[in-house]
């Protein structure tokens, strides 16, 4: 049986406002915090080896791995 995600399941109810996104307030200032504090330094160290990678490796396959692995 398929259902459609606006009705209900079975037995179910479903609130008017159910449909529309809201915060749960479970991560305060600390979380986006602890992202930058962390995710700055991660960044520069990766970016540096990327560059240097880049730069000091002839073989053109490799850099396309590199990248590839960098990017996705």
């Amino acid at each position: 049986m398929v259902t459609s995600p606006i009705t209900p399941a079975a037995g179910a109810t479903l609130h008017p406002t159910a449909r529309y996104y809201q915060d749960s307030g479970k991560i305060g200032i600390l979380g986006p915090l602890l992202m930058v504090v962390l995710a700055l330094p991660a960044t520069l160290i990766f970016g540096l080896v990327y560059g240097f990678a880049i730069y000091y490796i002839p073989f053109i396959y490799f850099n396309f791995f590199i990248t590839l692995f960098y990017g996705g």
